[in-house]
């Protein structure tokens, strides 16, 4: 008998080692803005009126039990959280090591206008989620709802800012 009480006989069809390997924690990221080496705080501004995909992922070594996203919102400029919630975005089961997922981020279904900020993140649990709360927590994603006037001119300052680049 080995260390964990098992055992062989001359007649079973293997013999050797068991190697228990430690489970890892999952992780969570937002795919498109997904930098290891480099992990950054991204923030986007949107049109209150439209709709922003956002592909994210989340692997496991060992399988993913789901795969959530928890938001909260602010008035711009403030910081008491005016609403927040949490979604589901994918189920996972034990033979599952990768989920990806795009959620399509809507402001006017979450009941958002503009002049608010959105900071979003991505939870990915595995299945020690239920034996000790075993769960990843991405870095954060914000979100600035803002009107079609004030997105004109974001977009227009960021051009000025890439044309500077190019010429220097």
């Amino acid at each position: 008998k080995d260390e964990f009480e098992l055992a062989s006989k001359k007649s079973d069809q293997w013999t050797g080692e068991l190697k228990l390997v430690p489970d890892k924690k999952p992780e969570a990221d937002w795919t498109n803005w997904h930098d290891p080496e480099n992990p950054q705080v991204r923030t986007e501004a949107i049109i209150v009126d439209r709709t922003f995909p956002i592909p994210v992922f989340a692997e496991d070594d060992l399988g993913l039990y789901e795969l959530r996203l928890r938001w909260s919102a602010t008035k711009t400029g403030e910081e008491q959280v005016i609403k927040r919630g949490e979604v589901k975005l994918a189920d996972g089961d034990p033979y599952t090591t990768r989920i990806d997922h795009e959620y399509l981020f809507v402001p006017r279904v979450l009941g958002l206008d503009h002049g608010t900020d959105v900071t979003m993140h991505l939870i990915a649990r595995d299945y020690h989620f239920h034996k000790d709360g075993r769960q990843y927590v991405s870095q954060p994603f914000h979100i600035r709802i803002v009107t079609a006037a004030e997105h004109a001119k974001i977009v227009q300052e960021e051009f000025k800012r890439k044309l500077a680049e190019l010429d220097n």
